[in-house]
């Protein structure tokens, strides 16, 4: 499954002189997500301490519809399978993607079958 959200962009780090662009890629390492980028003017040592700040006016609604994909997956659970969620020969819904950004978000997901009318409207209820 893959399920982005948009990296930061024009991120400002005050106490480093170099220029710094936003790179899309990270990775997990010792339980931290590491954001990886790229000195492209000026340069910096390994031991120089730098100090990220965050564009949260754009982030905020990032991380909100990062949630609402949450949201989603478990009210689809909830219609579409109930209480049978999880157990053996039980039908399955799978998350297979989304993508997040601060105007929208996009849900992607597997399900053997139709969707009626009314599952639509109990999970918009639901959610």
């Amino acid at each position: 499954m893959k399920c982005w959200s948009v990296f930061s962009k024009n991120v400002k780090i005050p106490s480093l002189t170099p220029s710094l662009p936003p790179h899309p890629h990270t990775q997990v390492y010792g339980g931290f997500v590491l954001h990886l980028g790229e000195v492209t003017k000026g340069t910096f040592s390994p031991s120089q301490a730098v100090t990220a700040k965050v564009n949260y006016d754009r982030r905020s609604p990032i991380a909100a519809n990062h949630t609402l994909t949450h949201v989603l997956n478990y009210g689809l659970r909830s219609v579409l399978v109930g209480d049978d969620f999880g157990k053996e020969g039980a039908p399955t819904i799978d998350q297979k993607g989304s993508l997040c950004d601060d105007t929208k978000l996009r849900f992607d997901f597997s399900w053997n079958g139709p969707i009626s009318v009314d599952q639509v409207s109990e999970h918009t209820k639901l959610t």
